[in-house]
Formats: C-alpha cells, structure tokens, sequence
C-alpha cells in the first residue's frame, strides 16, 4: 500500500506536537508506552506520509520502533524530546543509519 500523500502524523508529549498541530499536521498526545506502540502501529497501518514520534517515546519502544521503521512505506523519522531523558537514542540511530548507507562510522564525538 502506497502512503498517503501530504498525511503527516506527529506522536509524542504535548509540547512536542503542539508545534506540528500548528501546521496542520496530525498529532497524537501519548501518555505510556502500550499508547505509544498502538499509535504506531495504527499510523503505519494507514500508511501515513510522514511519521514524526518523540524521542523519548520512541526510545521506550525500540524493538517496535525498528521493525516498524524497517518495514513500512511511511518515512518514520525521530523529533529531538524536549527533555534530556533519552538524547542519545536519536545520534545512535543516527549513527546506524550512516554506517547502513557510507559503510563507516562517524566519530560523532569530535
């Protein structure tokens, strides 16, 4: 199934997706992790555009996170978490990701 063209959806805390709501993006409070998963789930189900998910939910959903990312035609990508609970899941995909394209790793320390 082909993503819906122009849906973009944002999942997260509500400072986090208040900005999107302001655009006119679709946006999904969440408040514990089974909401975080089912929410998802259901946007790749439909085959959503766009999927923003906060990153400190998307860290307390790895597992689902990554196969959902892996294996949906929606481009999921991660907005930075208003607090410095979980900043380093986003540079680890991150780093993933461009081990998985340049076949090296970047120092992102310097």
């Amino acid at each position: 199934m082909e993503p819906k063209k122009g849906k973009i959806a944002v999942v997260g805390d509500k400072n986090n997706i208040l900005p999107f709501r302001l655009i006119g993006a679709d946006s999904f409070e969440i408040q514990n992790i089974e909401e975080a998963e089912d929410t998802l789930k259901r946007l790749v189900e439909e085959s959503r555009s766009v999927i923003f998910i906060d990153e400190k939910w998307a860290s307390k959903i790895p597992d689902t996170f990554s196969i959902l990312r892996a294996k949906s035609m929606s481009a999921i990508s991660l907005i930075p978490s208003a607090s410095k609970e979980n900043q380093g899941f986003a540079r680890e995909l991150l780093r993933k990701d461009i081990i998985k394209a340049l076949g090296a790793d970047i120092n992102f320390n310097a």
